[in-house]
């Protein structure tokens, strides 16, 4: 074989990036993020003389409720995702081309922290946060709704995304008035997040 024939797949090579350096920038992005959301709501729970954690309750009932919680959300996912009719076949291809690929280079450790790390934050924010302050001053069904439109708005990816987040925050708010312990919702949404990311990049065999 030539040299000139060995040259394109130096450049190929050269051109293919550090799995390490993708999962690193992927972990980071996710870190600041959704911690980012932590922060952003104790900060406005202190401005609002509201703690976003302040109905949850040291025990393992509301964990349990958030493990039940889960399994709807995740019957629902896996009946779109068997049968992806009309819009959400679009967003299965968004998820395979765009998601799978940034997902896979982290391991299950990184898609099970990243999972807990949201489920917190965006729980703290949306129902331990605005839905809780906007119970105080609109009748629950109202507050819920609010609250689950601020969560679809942020998590608008697709127009179809918008609808099924919208849903799903819906629920959770249900979740969350009808135990009366944040840890379900936010175990809920945790759990719910790992399993699907681990369907989504179920091709990858790392530990």
């Amino acid at each position: 074989m030539s040299a000139d024939e060995d040259e394109p797949l130096v450049e190929d090579e050269a051109d293919e990036e550090d799995p390490n350096a993708a999962r690193f920038r992927v972990v980071m992005l996710a870190v600041l993020v959704e911690g980012g959301l932590v922060l952003l709501a104790l900060v406005l729970g202190w401005l609002f003389e509201k703690h976003p954690l302040s109905r949850l309750k040291l025990d393992l009932v509301g964990v349990g409720w958030g493990l039940v919680a889960t399994l709807p959300l995740l019957a629902a996912f896996f009946v779109m995702n068997r049968w992806p009719i009309g819009p959400l076949a679009g967003l299965k291809r968004f998820s395979e081309t765009i998601v799978r690929p940034m997902m896979q280079p982290l391991s299950k450790v990184d898609l099970l922290g990243i999972s807990c790390l949201a489920g917190l934050g965006e729980e703290m924010v949306f129902r331990g946060l605005a839905q809780d302050l906007l119970g105080t001053q609109l009748p629950l069904v109202y507050a819920i709704a609010a609250a689950s439109l601020m969560f679809g708005i942020v998590h608008a990816i697709t127009p179809t995304y918008f609808v099924l987040a919208l849903l799903a925050g819906g629920y959770l708010g249900w979740v969350y008035a009808v135990t009366g312990d944040i840890a379900a919702p936010i175990v809920a949404h945790a759990m719910y997040d790992f399993v699907v990311l681990l369907v989504l990049v179920r091709d990858d065999d790392r530990v």
